[in-house]
Order: structure tokens, then sequence, then C-alpha cells
């Protein structure tokens, strides 16, 4: 899979502490996207699939060590319907662990649903679908996870109810590197501070927290 960013362990990408996973290269392009430093496909890290199912075992134990169990598995990027072969089977590994699966993409769900047997694989998997495009024009940070107002929220299975999703509150959190790289991540208007992160570090280099 071609990945921009992993973070083990994040409380600020959907309910609970969660395995987050950025991919590398996005086919949308949306105008004012926070994350243009995921669009390039020829930009990331290739890490193979089994490499990164092993690293999410290992995040599960260290969570559960610490009295923290990971609630699921963020797929973001990106665009994860991109990678949906890679996507589908690190989510079936999530699933297989009794975590949920949230998926963010800037397709529509009716589109998804005509694409090839990757594609729908990955939505059985998925238990929240996040789906539409930043459109830079509607954009709000009234309800949570989405940063403007097309995008819907399909809850495709019976893990979550609307009323859990629309009572969580965005967060965005602050890492520093003992190199002095600064990572932010979270939903809210970060605009000032995603400006501030790009001037600290390229955009090619992995986080794994």
């Amino acid at each position: 899979m071609r990945v921009h960013r992993i973070l083990r362990e994040t409380a600020a990408e959907g309910p609970g502490l969660r395995y987050c996973v950025w991919v590398q290269g996005c086919s949308h392009h949306c105008p004012g996207c926070f994350a243009k430093d995921t669009w390039d496909s020829e930009k990331g890290r290739w890490i193979e699939i089994e490499d990164i199912k092993e690293d999410l075992r290992r995040a599960i134990q260290s969570a559960a060590g610490k009295r923290k169990d990971l609630e699921g598995l963020t797929l973001l990027g990106g665009e994860p319907f991109d990678q949906a072969q890679e996507a589908a089977q690190l989510a079936k590994e999530a699933k297989k662990h009794g975590l949920s699966v949230l998926t963010f993409t800037g397709y529509r769900l009716e589109e998804l649903r005509k694409k090839g047997p990757a594609e729908r694989k990955l939505l059985k998997r998925t238990d929240l679908l996040i789906d539409g495009p930043f459109e830079e024009e509607k954009k709000s940070f009234d309800r949570p996870l989405v940063g403007s107002s097309n995008q819907r929220f399909h809850f495709l299975t019976d893990r979550y109810k609307k009323e859990d999703i629309m009572s969580w509150k965005n967060s965005f959190e602050i890492r520093i590197d003992q190199d002095g790289r600064i990572w932010i991540n979270g939903m809210g208007d970060l605009a000032g501070l995603r400006d501030y992160e790009k001037r600290r570090h390229s955009s090619n280099e992995i986080s794994w927290d």
C-alpha cells in the first residue's frame, strides 16, 4: 500500500482510540483541501500490506497493555478507494480483531457500488462511510469529522448509531518528533496550523507513532 502516514493511536480521527492510515494518492484534488501533500501517488512510501497488518496487531496489543483498547481502524488520505484492494485487506484484519472500520472517501456511495469487487469488499468491511468531496464553498465544521456540508454519513452496519457520531466532538492532536518535526491531525479550522506544519516537515515522510 502506498502510505502517507500511520498513527498507531489517535483519539482525533473518530470514536475511541484508533489506528489511522493516511493513504498516499488521491484522484479528486478538491480545491481548498488541507491534505494536498497526500495527492501525489508517487510520493509517500510503499509498505507491504502484511507489514501494516502486523503493525496493527502490535498496536492492538500495546493499547491493551496500557488498558486502553483500540476501538477501530480509520482509513483516509488521500483516497482509500484508489487502493481499494489493499485497504480492504487491512479492513479485514481489523474486523478479525473486533475493531470498527471508518472510511473516508471523496467518491459518493452510489459511485462506489458500481465499481469493482475490491471496492465492494471495502464497503462490506466498513462500518461508517463518510463520502463526498470537500467543497470549499460549503466549508463547515458544524458536524463532527467532516469539513463541508455536502459530505454524508453512511452507517453500513449497526456498529454505530447516528447519535453516537453526532455527539462526538472534533479535536486535533499535535505531536513533536525528537528531530523537531511537528505533526498535526484531527478535524477543525486548522488552516493556520496546517501552513505551519508544512513549513516544518517534508510531505513524503511518515510518522510511526
